[in-house]
């Protein structure tokens, strides 16, 4: 019986470091275009539309999760071409299960309001409000990393139990 827990553990384990793994590359990925960001042309635009956007989405039974996510829409000019873009930061657009998180950026952001908007000089269709490596980014990061060592300390102990 022992063999068949060590190598559920060792099963286990190798999941969960997969999970963590992808976790961080894509974190990384994410901070390599978010740093990419601030060295990107400005531009000043005007946002057109400002919104909280709201999701309900059944998780199964009677449960159900709300997430909240601002909807910011603005338009900018490069060269004497018009652009249209929602983006507000390199991971696109922010989600939560807070709707004061959502509104928070509605109101930095609201209807008319001039703003500066960060583009690629290569791709001027690509911009963004935000520049810059996010919170969210580094705690996807940081899980990773937790994800990895707890699954390893999991799979080495668990042949003492």
């Amino acid at each position: 019986m022992e063999g068949f827990f060590s190598n559920g553990a060792v099963l286990f384990s190798l999941f969960v470091s997969l999970i963590g793994l992808v976790m961080i590359v894509s974190a990384l990925l994410s901070m390599y275009k978010a740093r990419k960001t601030e060295f990107w042309r400005q531009a000043t635009g005007k946002v057109l539309e400002s919104d909280v956007a709201k999701n309900i989405r059944s998780t199964g039974g009677n449960t159900k999760t709300t997430t909240y996510r601002p909807e910011i829409c603005y338009n900018y000019q490069v060269d004497d071409q018009e652009y249209v873009s929602d983006r507000i930061g390199v991971t696109g657009s922010y989600s939560s299960s807070s709707p004061a998180k959502a509104y928070r950026i509605t109101t930095k952001y609201p209807v008319d309001k001039e703003v500066t908007v960060y583009y690629d000089p290569n791709k001027p269709d690509q911009s963004v409000l935000e520049t810059g490596v996010t919170k969210e980014i580094h705690t996807m990061r940081t899980v990773g990393i937790v994800l990895m060592i707890g699954a390893l300390l999991f799979a080495y102990f668990s042949r003492y139990f």
